[in-house]
């Protein structure tokens, strides 16, 4: 196959980048950031991140539950992690409250 290439003369054609938007509900980035890139062809000339999307006033809404409805919040904190969330708060519980599991 034969393949033509055209000379252009030098600063003839200008040069573009464009505006990626990662997120926050890209799926690559699970919901907790957002990532604005500039690319040029399919290199990264720029990146912008903004994080927190996750934040739900976890703090705030614990402050007026009992310590044992709170597991409920950490098994949301982080679907991939749930178990070791939970495992936390509980041994912060124990501790706080100088219980010893046998």
């Amino acid at each position: 196959m034969d393949t033509h290439h055209i000379k252009l003369p030098e600063g003839s054609i200008e040069k573009t980048t464009t505006t990626l938007n990662l997120g926050p509900t890209h799926p690559a980035t699970h919901g907790v950031m957002q990532n604005v890139l500039e690319l040029d062809g399919e290199r990264i000339v720029s990146a912008e991140q903004t994080i927190g999307y996750i934040h739900r006033a976890f703090e705030k809404i614990a402050e007026r539950r009992p310590l044992y409805q709170i597991t409920t919040l950490t098994d949301r904190l982080n679907y991939c992690s749930s178990p070791i969330n939970n495992m936390g708060w509980h041994l912060a519980c124990e501790k706080l409250l100088g219980v010893k599991i046998p």
